[in-house]
């Protein structure tokens, strides 16, 4: 329980730190990181799959979790809190809510939450 409180307290700070710095980021060192984290999280991913011997269980789950996160609307489900939250806490087109939705994405269900179980 401690560890989910730890990770919902990370994404409300991620949300608030990018917030403040996307502002003063420019657009172009903004897509920099994004890009870095994507090819560090593919170079981590390679990395695994190759120290794997259940390929096929890999696939599975992710063809399962892909299914059951279709089928819940799960990133849907996130939008419209976000969206909730943006609207009753923030000014409008504040970015509020794309915000939270990219860290809960990240942290919460993206596959650098999913490495660090491992």
């Amino acid at each position: 329980m401690t560890g989910t409180l730890i990770n919902a307290a990370t994404v409300v700070a991620g949300t608030a730190v990018g917030m403040a710095l996307k502002k003063r980021m420019p657009e172009r060192m903004s897509q920099a990181v994004l890009q870095g984290i994507g090819v560090f999280t593919v170079f981590i991913g390679f990395k695994m799959a190759a120290e794997t011997r259940n390929v096929l269980v890999a696939l599975f789950a992710m063809v399962i979790g892909t299914a059951i996160g279709t089928a819940l609307d799960i990133e849907g489900w996130l939008e419209r809190i976000a969206v909730g939250i943006e609207r009753r806490f923030a000014k409008s087109g504040s970015g509020l809510a794309g915000g939270f939705l990219a860290a809960s994405l990240l942290y919460c269900v993206g596959p650098m939450s999913i490495i660090g179980s491992i």
